[in-house]
């Protein structure tokens, strides 16, 4: 199963103008959440950094969430897979709809559960990424 949403987000440096990205999370690789967000690479971010950044501020690598002065949107930079990081706007309470939607899907600590080892493995001896190195399953 899987669980998907769009969000309206806005650039820090041009609030306003307004990006549609797109949230996609697969039980299969219940770890993550991939942001596809136009313009960029897609970033997979740790689903833990969002479940904890909707209400508290959380860095990871790849996404850093903090609370604006404004309880309905949250101060989010993405780290693509280039030197520039983005800066946006994004609504707390769409992302914590969709935190929720994935977490009846797969309760947290229960996410080994849902992971074909075998398949994952096999993985590892083949090539399943694409020429910019990001899984072609999603």
């Amino acid at each position: 199963m899987n669980a998907s949403t769009s969000l309206v987000l806005h650039q820090v440096d041009r609030p306003d103008s307004a990006l549609t990205a797109f949230l996609i999370y697969r039980t299969t690789d219940p770890y993550f959440i991939r942001l596809l967000v136009p313009g960029i690479s897609p970033v997979d971010v740790a689903r833990t950094v969002l479940v904890e950044g909707v209400n508290q501020p959380t860095e990871s690598a790849a996404l850093s969430l903090f609370p604006s002065d404004d309880p309905d949107w949250l101060l989010a930079t993405v780290y693509p897979n280039s030197p520039d990081a983005l800066s946006l706007w994004l609504p707390r309470h769409p992302l914590g709809v969709f935190i929720a939607e994935t977490i009846a899907l797969v309760p947290p600590g229960r996410e080994g559960e849902h992971i074909n080892w075998d398949r994952e493995f096999a993985s590892l001896a083949s090539d399943d990424s694409d020429d910019n190195g990001h899984d072609r399953r999603y």
